[in-house]
């Protein structure tokens, strides 16, 4: 039985992914139970799963969002166990690693990245690309039919449409049947139209067409594609284990030769592996090349994959795709002509999931033909990029996604697409926030600033050492080295040593990014202001100055923005609403000084954007957005800009300046940055910026005299620990602040959710935002 709160969550969120709904994902809840989602996930075009109908399960518990639920995924993919709970850090295997905010769209999204890759856990299973092209073909069938069991009684199964326990075991589609009923239609007229025996799954030979040859699904998926093609200038590779013309070997004992060739290759296969590359027998290398063009001929021509073209200034390279450059451009021309289609509930046709939603063309096919040095790793590329349009993106900027997703596109393509460096700059960064989300990286030692810490993950190494090598031909070149494009490399690199937590690699990328400036004339100069670098660099800047906690490098050489009177207006909550006591308990707390006031001012104007993104995005305007994304990188830089500059004035060094602040006015300041860095532009806790400010503020909550402060000074501290409970989910720290935080509210009084939202009110606090994840730390602190 779902609680008021589980269900009032639930229903919102079927209501968002109707609106919102992801692609490749569809789901919806059970009738009869709320807690019950089902799932269907299409095979992203590019990848073994591709146009396969992937049915599955999330069961929620009673006390969601604040226990993740199981995931099962029923239909045989090669990629993970038939019916069995998968281990996953979104999933029930990881209670205390589950964030509230995660929506159920996070959460499947999430899964579709994790099966697009190779990690192994709990629940999944090793196949073959072969095995899983063929269960992808199989898999609609498999779905209505309950893998042919709808003419074979199951011993001990009776056919229910309640619960998923007979799915596994055989119940003849009927649980498919009873949530999917317009999917179970189009599956069967799909297998009546191909031709396909609804007990096995194998094509129904043709009587009347004897001399014609048709392939069953399953062998129609092992056909030879034509995603290789082998060139003259590019080597192929023959089975080292052959023992052919062996009298022609000096070593004539068969294991040693055996023996040595193993040692040999092991390095080359190692390298093959980290590039991506097949290893092809020579005899099919060339029956490719002979029957690529009637391979080409063969395809369907509506169908999309992730495709790499060749440079047309080099020599022929591997080529991955569905026909030739012109061909493939007249299918992007094609799919430009036809309207976008996304489907967000169960009434859905399976010719939309055969065909389904595009990703913008950008994303999976102009990178690779504007970067050819991608060649080398295109599987990890393509899955970079898919990380990057599906999880980096909607997770770093939450609330700009959500309505203005084509812009976001546009500007990253434009931006990172068009150069080598930025683009490989850009897929560290996604191997970075890819790895800290599923936990590849060191714990930090607080004792220890200068030491190493390490992301153990591969694909971040392969990218950064691309990247650096194409920095390196930049600043070789005097006509790249202060370019845009070099703008934008360093940039990329120094985000990805962020995410990664390498500090020690940021400030010195840091150091070059300054002396790039003061070569280019500085900051002020028109060269940097009118282009589109200067953002970049400076939310960059502020970015390192929040995980060093140091002063920014590049000043702002205006006050913060005034907002103007219409932009007031619609921002404004209405006379009624408790959202007018926003941020008053700042302004009459006496700890507080009037330059930091005056900060927390602005930052409520920040802060009342995002409502309005959240309730009534409508009311706001492009020119809204762009001002308060400068609103919000000025604020953070003066949050951590005005203790110096004020005690500075005073002739004061700025090493002492920060002992003189005082402790409630400090623990408020790096409050505030946390608050930002969960806000519009989102650091997730495990990612080296947000342990970084997870460790800044615990050690000032630490210098932080508690006893003498009154009521209204604890309410100032319960706000702060909550935002550090929020900023060390998953983290050994998270225990830490909801210690305390139970201490303060015992002190206080405070007995209730209502209670404590009531005093939280007064501080920043959207309950839209926030509520989900603090009445989660609110009910850990009262345990």
């Amino acid at each position: 039985m779902a609680t008021k709160a589980a269900f009032k969550r639930l229903t919102r969120e079927y209501q968002n992914i109707q609106k919102n709904p992801p692609p490749y994902i569809i789901a919806h809840p059970s009738e009869s139970n709320i807690l019950e989602w089902h799932y269907i996930l299409t095979g992203p075009p590019g990848t073994p799963y591709e146009n396969g109908q992937y049915w599955g399960t999330l069961m929620f518990p009673p006390e969601y969002p604040f226990a993740p639920p199981a995931i099962r995924m029923h239909t045989p993919s090669g990629r993970f166990q038939p019916s069995a709970r998968l281990c996953l850090s979104i999933s029930d295997f990881h209670p205390k690693s589950f964030n509230p905010a995660w929506e159920v769209s996070t959460i499947l999204i999430g899964l579709l990245s994790f099966m697009t890759s190779e990690e192994m856990t709990t629940g999944s299973v090793s196949a073959s690309e072969a095995e899983r092209r063929v269960l992808a073909a199989r898999s609609r069938w498999w779905n209505s039919t309950g893998g042919g069991s709808h003419v074979i009684s199951t011993p001990g199964v009776t056919p229910t449409a309640k619960g998923i326990n007979n799915v596994k075991a055989g119940d003849g589609g009927l649980k498919f049947r009873a949530e999917w009923p317009e999917l179970d239609q189009e599956n069967w007229k799909w297998m009546r139209d191909n031709h396909i025996d609804t007990k096995t799954g194998q094509l129904i030979p043709d009587p009347n067409a004897a001399a014609t040859t048709k392939c069953s699904p399953e062998t129609s998926a092992l056909r030879p594609r034509p995603t290789i093609i082998t060139s003259p200038d590019r080597p192929t590779f023959t089975f080292i284990d052959h023992d052919d013309d062996l009298s022609s070997k000096r070593i004539k004992d068969v294991n040693a030769r055996r023996t040595i060739r193993s040692h040999v290759m092991r390095d080359v296969r190692r390298r093959e592996r980290l590039a991506g590359l097949k290893r092809v027998s020579r005899r099919e290398g060339l029956a490719g090349k002979a029957g690529v063009q009637s391979n080409f001929e063969d395809s369907p021509p509506g169908r999309a994959s992730p495709t790499r073209l060749a440079n047309p200034s080099s020599e022929p390279k591997l080529l991955m795709g569905r026909g030739p450059p012109r061909d493939i451009a007249k299918n992007k021309e094609k799919r430009r002509q036809q309207p976008d289609r996304r489907y967000a509930s169960h009434s859905i046709s399976t010719g939309s999931i055969s065909i389904p939603p595009q990703f913008p063309t950008s994303w999976l096919v102009d990178p690779f033909s504007t970067l050819p040095g991608a060649s080398d790793v295109p599987i990890i590329t393509t899955r970079l990029v898919f990380y990057w349009g599906t999880v980096f993106v909607p997770m770093t900027f939450p609330k700009e996604h959500a309505f203005n997703e084509r812009a976001k596109t546009e500007m990253a393509v434009q931006s990172s697409f068009t150069d080598q460096g930025s683009f490989f700059g850009l897929m560290s960064m996604c191997a970075a926030h890819r790895a800290v989300l599923a936990g590849h990286h060191s714990q930090f030692q607080a004792t220890s600033e200068a030491s190493r810490h390490f992301l153990h993950d591969a694909d971040y190494y392969v990218m950064k050492a691309r990247c650096i090598r194409e920095m390196n031909i930049k600043l070789c070149n005097p006509a790249l080295s202060l370019s845009n494009e070099a703008f934008g490399t360093i940039i990329n690199l120094l985000t990805g040593a962020l995410i990664a937590g390498l500090f020690e690699e940021a400030r010195m990328h840091l150091r070059g990014l300054k002396r790039m400036v003061d070569l280019r004339g500085g900051i002020t100069d028109n060269s940097i202001h009118q282009s589109s670098m200067l953002a970049a660099i400076l939310t960059t800047d502020v970015k390192a100055a929040s995980g060093l906690m140091t002063q920014p490098v590049f000043p702002v050489a205006r006050d913060l923005q005034p907002i103007s009177a219409s932009i007031q207006e619609r921002i404004a909550p209405s006379d009624t609403s408790e959202l007018q006591r926003l941020g008053v308990a700042f302004v009459s707390n006496p700890h507080l000084s009037s330059c930091l006031l005056s900060i927390l001012r602005a930052m409520r104007d920040i802060v009342l954007y995002g409502q309005a993104c959240n309730q009534n995005p409508a009311v706001l305007c492009t020119d809204d957005h762009e001002f308060f994304r400068t609103l919000n990188r000025e604020v953070e830089h003066k949050l951590l800009s005005h203790v110096y500059s004020e005690y500075t004035t005073r002739g004061m060094p700025i090493s002492e300046a920060t002992s003189y602040l005082g402790s409630l006015e400090a623990v408020t300041r790096i409050a505030s940055i946390c608050y930002l860095n969960h806000f519009l532009i989102v650091s997730p806790p495990s990612s080296g910026l947000g342990r970084a400010l997870t460790r800044h503020l615990k050690q000032a909550m630490a210098d932080c005299p508690w006893p003498p402060l009154s009521k209204e000074g604890h309410g100032l501290l319960a706000w702060v620990l909550f935002i550090g409970a929020q900023s060390s989910a998953g983290q050994v720290e998270r225990p830490w602040f909801v210690e305390r935080l139970s201490r303060i509210a015992l002190v206080c009084g405070w007995h209730t959710w209502r209670q404590m939202s009531d005093v939280l009110i007064d501080y920043f606090y959207l309950p839209s935002t926030n509520q989900a994840g603090w009445e989660s730390i609110w009910n850990e602190a009262m345990v």
